[in-house]
């Protein structure tokens, strides 16, 4: 079955089954403004096209100008670890997905960049 806006199919139990290409540009063209319109290195934006919900992808503005890029994850349960990825330089850096975030707890996100001046967070 599919939705009127012509974007998604759906199951009988109205899962989410399949995202067009057409959704997929205009979606690509709204993250490219948020990242040009972003006073922030970066633009995160929780599960963008709603297929994993522990999961945030990250975009970054001129990010040819970055050494390193370490992502944490910090979960408000005590016993969940914290969960860090470092994009080193052999890496695309300009969007990448983090999957990592914790079920029914506050997750909190760190994200910091060296660049040859020194890091930012």
């Amino acid at each position: 079955m599919m939705n009127y806006e012509g974007c998604f199919y759906y199951d009988r139990l109205n899962r989410l089954l399949i995202i067009f290409m057409n959704f997929q540009i205009v979606v690509e063209d709204k993250i490219d403004e948020l990242i040009i319109s972003s006073k922030s290195d970066y633009v995160l934006i929780y599960n963008l096209y709603g297929t994993n919900e522990l999961s945030f992808n990250v975009y970054f503005k001129n990010s040819e100008d970055f050494n390193d890029i370490k992502c944490t994850i910090i979960s408000s349960d005590k016993i969940i670890n914290d969960f860090s990825k470092t994009l080193t330089e052999k890496e695309n850096k300009s969007a990448y997905q983090m999957i990592g975030l914790t079920a029914e707890n506050k997750n909190k996100i760190e994200i910091e960049i060296s660049t040859d001046n020194g890091p930012k967070t």
